[in-house]
């Protein structure tokens, strides 16, 4: 449950932004889509006993405008990573907005030609942050950075699958997500994406689109485990709109040791 079972939710604001890394043509200084969800657990029951919602509470109108304000100043050509500019987003909410938390996602619906999107998921806390700072600064002891993930939705690919005779005549959809974790490190102050764990997601996609078409059974596992052949945590899933079917793996591979 929330805290002070209050939840405020917003979906899908677009955004757009000339400040990202290029686009998928290379593009430098392209305006950039982006999708940006997010919610904050909160409590609100005084406000409402003093029928004072939008003149001091903390309100989704607010933290909306927040966010497009932040992103309007972005400087053009920053070469910003998506979970930079996450984490930049993820401040805005809890600092300028005064919310005590907040997870966040964040999407570039056009950074893969055969995906929904690539995106990224955070949850901070004010309690995440060293406040004797100026700026908020990450502090060492956070855990939370630790749950971040990078994720791809609906990658498209067409193949045989199924074992009926009708099945192996035609290529069928078949939708792939994945989700990559990553390995606990220190963190700078601004994430710059050498991430653990999120570096080979390229390679994932890469893998997933190279696999040939070929007959296998209504189970998924033969065609993930390419994909899972990776050295970072990562969760894989597929499904067939066809018929409504769903396979779930996942891979978390022993961490090095920090000696």
């Amino acid at each position: 449950m929330s805290q002070g079972g209050d939840v405020i939710a917003v979906t899908g604001l677009q955004l757009r932004t000339a400040s990202l890394q290029p686009d998928l043509w290379l593009r430098p200084d392209k305006d950039q889509p982006l999708v940006c969800s997010l919610r904050v657990e909160t409590a609100i029951h005084q406000e409402a006993d003093a029928d004072n919602l939008l003149s001091e509470s903390l309100n989704y109108g607010s933290i909306i405008k927040a966010i497009e304000a932040h992103v309007a100043r972005l400087a053009e050509g920053a070469n910003l990573a998506l979970p930079v500019l996450a984490e930049r987003i993820a401040r805005v909410v809890l600092f300028e907005c005064h919310a005590p938390n907040v997870t966040l996602e964040l999407e570039r619906p056009r950074a893969l030609l055969t995906a929904t999107a690539v995106g990224v998921s955070i949850h901070r806390t004010r309690d995440d942050y060293d406040h004797d700072d100026p700026a908020p600064r990450l502090k060492p002891t956070a855990s939370n950075p630790d749950r971040d993930s990078l994720y791809i939705r609906q990658l498209e690919r067409h193949i045989i699958i199924g074992l009926n005779p009708a099945e192996r005549l035609d290529e069928q959809k078949v939708l792939v997500d994945l989700e990559f974790r990553h390995e606990p490190a220190p963190l700078d102050d601004d994430m710059a994406m050498a991430r653990p764990g999120w570096q080979g997601w390229r390679g994932a996609v890469k893998r997933v689109e190279q696999v040939r078409p070929f007959a296998l059974s209504s189970k998924f596992p033969r065609y993930t485990h390419p994909v899972l052949n990776s050295p970072c945590p990562l969760s894989c899933s597929t499904s067939r709109p066809r018929n409504r079917s769903r396979s779930s793996t996942s891979s978390s591979p022993s961490l090095p040791s920090s000696s």
